[in-house]
């Protein structure tokens, strides 16, 4: 593991994998500290290296490191303090909710208000979303849009908020059993809480999805980490049963293996034996990544090129059908988009609206030719190497 990674990564590493154990971190000579801070900034973990750091980081490194402490510990505070006056507000409505991702999983981190988060994941009933919606419009929260079918986004200062009525959504990487399992959450909400086992498994598969898409960096893997390390109530056996039921079991030994590698986990689940290639690959990845894959232009690609993959080998036949639905779209997507609102209710307008989109097109106000073209761009070559990389994930046969 050691020999193609550089000081400065293999220092930003044993930072995370001291932290995630509780154990202290000691200096090392050689130390660029501004490449170490630009992976911590990229990976959002600036609170846990200087936590980790304080006492023997340079000064300059030291008061910036300390201002994103402190800003992680208010902002955690704040989140805190409006989930449990949301708890209230929507009990009070009758309102059944819980939250998933970052202030769950921040419970089972050494420092919980150090698993930065940038907004609050709730999820709804759907007969309830448009209630709990007008709730927080009354807390002074705005939104621009609200699409029924998806998640409807808040802000107010620095506190956003995804309101959910589903875990998973109609996607091309989200396959029909995975949306069906986590969409039927509610007989493993209670008191509002998730199974937490239930969400452990909705961890891997949030995890899978952003590396068959964008992209994804060390937090969501740390987030694996803290569970398996942290989390007393998880159901091994059930959590292996579900895991191999929704196809998602040699990709979560993976990273399994990629945790056990990075951090000094032990998992109860047996791992893959990871290759010195996939490792090498696989490290040099998420660091590039950051967060959420977006600095990485390696994957601006992916998910039209997922598309392309989803209608099997024949690259010809699967090009002309990504051309069709690109030129033709469902009533379902096009139905949602405000210019086309016109058409909610009555599909026998879809052809109105192809008509529409098309003059928008010669006018110059869609940006339709550019995603166009940028599909139809995409070479074979890629393609091919995209599939060799998701199979290296156990994400693709």
């Amino acid at each position: 593991m050691t020999s193609y990674m550089n000081i400065n990564q293999l220092f930003f590493l044993q930072i995370l994998k001291d932290h995630m154990s509780r154990t202290k971190t000691d200096p090392i000579k050689g130390i660029d500290w501004k490449v170490v801070a630009s992976y911590a900034s990229n990976h959002e973990v600036e609170g846990i290296v200087y936590f980790q750091c304080k006492d023997f980081m340079p000064r300059d490194m030291r008061a910036l490191f300390q201002r994103k402490f402190s800003a992680a510990l208010f902002h955690y505070k704040n989140i805190q303090k409006e989930y449990t006056q949301l708890l209230q507000l929507f009990g009070n409505a009758g309102i059944k909710m819980f939250a998933v991702k970052g202030l769950e999983i921040a419970n089972c981190y050494p420092m919980p208000a150090l698993r930065t988060m940038g907004d609050l994941d709730i999820v709804v009933s759907k007969v309830d979303k448009e209630k709990a919606g007008h709730i927080l419009e009354k807390k002074g929260y705005h939104t621009n849009e609200k699409v029924p079918d998806f998640d409807w986004h808040y802000h107010k200062g620095d506190t956003q908020i995804e309101l959910h009525h589903q875990l998973f959504y109609d996607e091309i990487v989200t396959q029909s059993k995975q949306k069906e399992f986590f969409n039927r959450f509610n007989g493993f909400a209670r008191h509002g809480k998730l199974d937490r086992s239930f969400h452990f498994v909705f961890l891997l598969a949030h995890l899978r999805k952003h590396i068959m898409n964008a992209g994804v960096g060390f937090r969501m893997f740390m987030d694996i980490d803290a569970a398996a390390r942290n989390d007393q109530n998880l159901d091994w056996d059930w959590i292996e049963d579900k895991l191999e039921y929704l196809g998602m079991k040699d990709f979560s030994s993976i990273c399994f293996a990629l945790c056990e590698r990075w951090f000094g986990t032990r998992f109860v689940i047996e791992t893959k034996d990871l290759t010195d290639e996939f490792l090498k690959y696989s490290t040099d990845k998420i660091f590039g990544n950051g967060i959420f894959g977006l600095d990485d232009e390696r994957n601006l690609k992916n998910v039209a090129i997922n598309s392309i993959l989803m209608y099997g080998k024949s690259r010809k036949c699967s090009r002309t059908i990504l051309i069709i639905k690109h030129i033709f779209p469902r009533y379902n997507h096009m139905r949602y988009l405000p210019q086309y609102i016109f058409i909610d209710g009555r599909p026998w307008l879809l052809p109105v609206a192809w008509g529409y989109r098309f003059i928008r097109f010669l006018t110059g106000k869609t940006n339709t030719a550019t995603h166009y073209l940028e599909k139809i761009a995409i070479t074979d070559s890629q393609v091919d190497a995209r599939e060799e990389e998701l199979k290296m994930w156990g994400l693709s046969k």
